[in-house]
């Protein structure tokens, strides 16, 4: 399951072309299970961050007021990964950074001239390291592509 909520400032620079800052908090919960000889395991992971993006969109009228707004964003992640380790109770402690992508296919309502509303399937996708915070500890890369769906009230500029 993850999480991805904020604010994304959006200023038209011509008509229907948009760019935005999109400034998020994250948080993703990752759980496994592992069966052996009868056993269950079950394994959680859980990242929590900030993902800043800057984002175009182009609408594309498909009727009266609604729009199909096709977009893309670049821009950066940081924060942090905790997982279970062999003691009970203990969490190994990591940090998650990287760059991060985003493409956007969501459907726009004008329901007034500065008031939209907005929702659609979205792709968001993080190409980070993962980072131990203890000595010794290798780095390793990942990449993350969730698929999702975004539901939002818009102001536009």
């Amino acid at each position: 399951v993850a999480y991805l909520a904020g604010l994304t400032p959006r200023y038209f620079l011509i008509d229907n072309l948009s760019l935005g800052l999109s400034l998020n908090a994250f948080y993703e919960l990752n759980e496994t299970t592992t069966k052996v000889v009868g056993a269950e395991t079950t394994n959680t992971r859980s990242d929590t961050g900030f993902l800043g993006l800057v984002v175009a969109n182009y609408n594309v009228r498909i009727g009266h007021s609604l729009f199909l707004r096709p977009g893309v964003g670049a821009g950066y992640f940081y924060g942090t990964r905790e997982r279970p380790t062999a003691t009970v109770g203990v969490k190994s402690e990591s940090t998650i950074s990287g760059p991060a992508g985003l493409l956007d296919l969501t459907l726009q309502y004008f329901a007034g001239p500065h008031f939209s509303l907005r929702a659609g399937p979205v792709l968001v996708m993080r190409f980070g390291t993962d980072s131990p915070k203890i000595d010794g500890g290798k780095d390793q890369s990942y990449t993350q592509i969730d698929a999702g769906f975004t539901a939002g009230l818009a102001y536009s500029f």
